[in-house]
């Protein structure tokens, strides 16, 4: 089993699923709104209570994670992470507290 982590600026998601023919047969699907982009700024970046909010939903993923077989994962933050920042500084507080390691693209 494979699995996806999308942290979007206003959703984070996980996917769990296996792969046949090229297709990607879902097995779990969660979604969480935390509005990581809720009260950015270019100065200052990702805010406090937004990165918590994020924080919290990644470490009930991890907790999934640890709970399927999965073989492998990945995680992608995309557009408030790229634009933050204090965004790679986030990423490695996501990774001291959930264990999974965070890439911007």
């Amino acid at each position: 089993m494979l699995a996806s982590i999308d942290v979007g600026t206003n959703t984070v998601r996980l996917l769990l699923g296996d792969v046949h023919d090229g297709q990607v047969i879902p097995a779990k699907y969660v979604r969480r709104i935390t509005r990581l982009g809720g009260q950015f700024s270019k100065e200052k970046g990702l805010s406090p209570q937004a990165m918590e909010r994020t924080l919290f939903a990644l470490e009930d993923f991890a907790a999934e994670l640890k709970q399927s077989t999965i073989s492998s994962y990945r995680m992608v933050g995309t557009q408030a992470l790229r634009q933050a920042p204090n965004g790679a500084g986030f990423a490695r507080t996501i990774l001291d507290r959930t264990g999974i390691q965070l890439e911007i693209k």
